[in-house]
């Protein structure tokens, strides 16, 4: 959270958020044609890599997998994952 702060009081962030881990993520494959197939797991390849994110608010994985399905990726692949929440005293909150 102090990174954060500085960030701001630097002028430079724009938006950002703490991801839950990696097993929570779901992952939709994309083939030539554009079909895409949801797996669990956050299984890019290491040749792929995170070009950028959209923040959806979804009211579940269904009609996230949904909204992502309709991305424009043609042979990647895309991973959801939920926004870590936080108590007032800063502990992340699990789903």
């Amino acid at each position: 959270m102090d990174y954060t702060q500085w960030l701001k009081d630097q002028g430079v962030h724009v938006a950002g958020d703490a991801l839950h881990p990696t097993p929570s993520a779901t992952t939709l494959r994309f083939d030539a044609e554009g079909k895409s197939m949801a797996t669990d797991g956050p299984f890019a390849e290491t040749k792929e890599q995170l070009g950028g994110y959209y923040l959806l608010d979804c009211k579940d994985l269904d009609e996230a997998i949904a909204a992502a399905s309709r991305m424009p990726v043609r042979g990647g692949s895309v991973e959801i994952r939920p926004v870590m929440q936080f108590d007032e005293e800063g502990n992340p909150r699990m789903p």
